[in-house]
């Protein structure tokens, strides 16, 4: 309801604009004439963002911060979506390709799973580490291909450095424990707990291996 709700007063807004432009066009200050700019420009997009900043209270009224992002990533999904599907049906007519994500924007995951939903690709993949830190990994498959024409890597998101025995810091006391006695300690502590187990894992999720885990009633954590 939020969502919606601040979406179609974005575009009552924008039809409002238009409408007195029409029937009063000399109203319209050079200066806004000036600095107008196309549709879907970054000049564009800055210049509304600034207007919505500047009357908040009166666009969004009793919208909160989490309310204004929400509609935000809901709205840049929507745009995401319909260029998807613009260019599918454009370069690839009656056929549903794979599709291989890359890029910090690959790491939203609400994005991925509208555009995996959505039924416009056979399967979707994003890789665990789809920003620049994949540079690396990419730049020594295109060695491998190029040396000797081999396509498969083999590897898996732990791959990272793996534990080096060291002292216990002053302080913390370290013991092995599974997933019942971690949720003991957790509970009869309160207090974080660090996780260690086996070689770090690759990219910008925790996937178990190197995680701070605490009770989430614990107000001091």
């Amino acid at each position: 309801m939020r969502i919606a709700l601040v979406q179609r007063q974005i575009g009552a807004a924008r039809l409002k604009d238009r409408e007195e432009h029409h029937n009063h066009p000399q109203r319209r200050p050079v200066e806004h004439r000036h600095h107008a700019a196309p549709a879907d420009s970054s000049d564009n997009g800055r210049a509304l963002g600034e207007k919505a900043s500047a009357n908040r209270a009166q666009l969004f009224p009793g919208m909160s911060e989490a309310d204004l992002i929400a509609t935000f990533q809901a709205y840049l999904g929507d745009r995401l979506l319909r260029g998807m599907s613009s260019v599918l049906h454009r370069r690839f007519p009656g056929r549903t390709p794979n599709l291989v994500l890359s890029g910090g924007c690959a790491l939203n995951i609400k994005w991925n799973n509208r555009l995996r939903s959505s039924g416009l690709f056979a399967d979707v993949w994003v890789p665990p580490f789809p920003n620049d830190a994949g540079a690396a990994i990419g730049t020594a498959s295109c060695e491998m291909f190029g040396q000797d024409g081999r396509l498969h890597l083999d590897w898996n998101v732990y791959s990272g450095p793996g534990l080096v025995a060291s002292p216990t810091p002053p302080g913390w006391e370290k013991r092995p424990c599974d997933e019942r006695e971690l949720a003991e300690l957790l509970h009869t502590t309160g207090e974080p707990v660090v996780v260690l187990s086996g070689r770090a894992e690759i990219g910008p999720r925790a996937l178990g291996n190197r995680s701070i885990l605490a009770t989430a009633t614990s107000r001091s954590a």
